[in-house]
Order: structure tokens, then sequence, then C-alpha cells
């Protein structure tokens, strides 16, 4: 068949023919599209759109064979087009075998991407079906950093599925495969938001024991559940061990430990540990408001006005919403002598 006529094969697919195209038929195209060049890329890529808009997902995910087939550059966003129609359709197996064929593209997932595994793992009741996904993506990504599996995780847990997120992250510790630091620092504020303090450390240790050590992240995290949670003790221990450690404390970590000071009523401390932040670190409204509120609840109403109006007059200078995860990922600094 001359190339023409694969073209005009092509102008059925992207006509809505494909909705009733046979098995025979996708084997026609496929040995055609193997004897010649595709002739028009972007028609290609509409007709997987189109085969997707009209439920004909299997001859979506043929077509994609095809063009990675030839090695053909396609985004992320026909692949998570494509992830979108096999969740519609309920069809766990072809969500796993089209995320499967993004791994190995040239196309890196994006957050969509991540939220598609996250919405297709909560209509899966076989676990086994999840654990035999996972250790696929541990096969394609097993020279890679673990940004993939990391993603997941979160992802998972973002959505509500604690227990699926804690099975992953189970499953990756018994293969030993695609862990690092922050696949930890994520399972240890997953455990955290969740209440989970006995789970919590005991994942911090079986970290420190895996050889991962502990960073200003892991500390926060672990200071920041546990304040939550009123255990103000453990606050003080946590925020010892990482200074014995020379890891210095950040804006997040001063605010947790500023907070739960006050809340423990140890005002003085709390004062003092304020007065440190500041010649280290750019203040936040943040800290301020935790500190004034805990003030007014310990009945120093004078030391409460005196501090918001320090507030008020460098309101301008403080870090609020907008910059504030910005200075949590990078400005650190040194308490001066």
């Amino acid at each position: 068949m001359p190339p023409s006529a694969v073209r005009l094969k092509f102008i059925r697919v992207s006509s809505n023919f494909w909705s009733s195209m046979t098995k025979a038929d996708n084997q026609e195209v496929s040995k055609e599209l193997n004897l010649s060049k595709v002739a028009d890329f972007k028609m290609c890529i509409a007709s997987i759109e189109k085969l997707c808009e009209i439920g004909n997902h299997s001859a979506a995910v043929h077509l994609l064979r095809e063009l990675t087939d030839k090695h053909a550059h396609i985004c992320v966003r026909i692949y998570n087009r494509l992830l979108n129609s096999a969740i519609e359709a309920n069809d766990f197996n072809l969500f796993t075998e089209v995320f499967k064929y993004l791994l190995l593209s040239s196309s890196p997932p994006n957050l969509n991407s991540y939220t598609s595994v996250a919405k297709s793992f909560q209509v899966v009741l076989d676990s086994e079906k999840i654990l035999n996904f996972i250790r696929d993506l541990c096969e394609i990504t097993k020279d890679r950093e673990p940004t993939v599996m990391n993603q997941i995780i979160f992802a998972i847990a973002h959505s509500g599925q604690m227990e699926k997120a804690m099975l992953v992250f189970g499953e990756l510790k018994k293969m030993n495969s695609n862990l690092d630091l922050v696949t930890f620092n994520t399972v240890l504020g997953i455990l955290g938001k969740a209440g989970l303090v006995d789970q919590m450390l005991s994942e911090f240790e079986a970290m420190k024991d895996l050889g991962f050590s502990p960073d200003a992240t892991t500390y926060n995290t672990i200071i920041n559940s546990l304040s939550r949670l009123g255990m103000f003790k453990m606050c003080k221990e946590f925020a010892r061990e990482m200074s014995e450690k020379g890891i210095d404390m950040d804006l997040r970590t001063y605010t947790a430990l500023i907070d739960s000071l006050g809340r423990a009523g140890l005002i003085k401390d709390s004062i003092n540990l304020f007065e440190e932040m500041k010649r280290c670190q750019r203040p936040s409204v943040y800290v301020y408001r935790a500190l004034i509120s805990n003030l007014k609840k310990a009945g120093n109403s004078e030391l409460a006005l005196k501090i918001s109006n320090e507030m008020e007059m460098s309101f301008s200078e403080l870090l609020g919403p907008r910059d504030f995860k910005e200075n949590l990922a990078g400005r650190r600094g040194k308490c001066k002598k």
C-alpha cells in the first residue's frame, strides 16, 4: 500500500471510524505503519485523542505502541490523556501499560501523571496488582534516582490512601530498592500527619539503620509532628539531637519549637528562642502570631502587645504566605555569635 493510502487510513482514524474497528483492522494499520513513514505525526496524535474521546481506549494504546516503536517523541500531555482514559474505563491493566510506556519515553511524568496513579489505585482492591505494578516500575527505574517512587508515595498519601502508600513503601524496603532520604522524609511526614508517632519514630530508627543520615527536613518533619500533638518534651529532645549533629535550625524548626515551648507554658524559653531566631533568620508572620497567641493564653497581655507592635512595625519585612515556601527550601543562616 503506498504512503498516500496509509494517510487515508489515518484520516479515517481521525473521523470516528476506529470506534468500530476490528482486531484485523488494527493489525492492518500496524502492518502499514511498519512499512511506511507516518505522513503526519500531528494526525496520529489527534487520532489518539479522538480515540480516547470516543472510548476506544485499546485502539488508542495500540496507536501509542506503534509510535513508540518508531521512537517518536510523544509529549507527557498525551500520556496523561491516555492514563485518564484508562481510569475512565476502569482498566488498571491498560493504565499500568501506559504508565510504563511513559517511564520508558523521553517525557518525564509530571504532577498530573502522579495524580493519575493515585486515582487509579482508588479502585484497585487487589494489593498484589498494586505490588506487581510497583515491582515493574522499580525494574524500569532501577538505574535512576528514586524520584518516581517518591512522587507516587506522596501522591497516594495526599489522596487519602495512607495504607496503600505504606504498602508501596513496605515493598520498597523489602526489595531494598528505590529508597533514599527523601523517601523516608516523605513517609515520616505521612505518619506524623496521621498522628502515628510510634510508627514514625520506628521508621526514623529504621532509616538510620539503613545508613541514611537525617537532615534538617527530617528533624523539622518530626519536630512539627510532635509539636502538633503536644509532645513538647520530645520536641526539645529532637532539637537537641539536631544541634549535636551540627545541623542548623531553619525557620521551620524555630517556628515549631517556639510554638511548642509557648503552649507548654515555658514562656521565658519561648521568648529566648524567639530572640535567637531573629539573629539568624528572617522571621515570618506565622511565628509572631504563634508567640502572641501563646502569650495571651499565658495571661501576659503586656508582652503580647509589645510583640504585636513589633510585628506591625516590621510587617513589610516578614515572610508571609507567598514567600514562606521559598524560605523553607533554601534560606538558612547561622546564628551570630
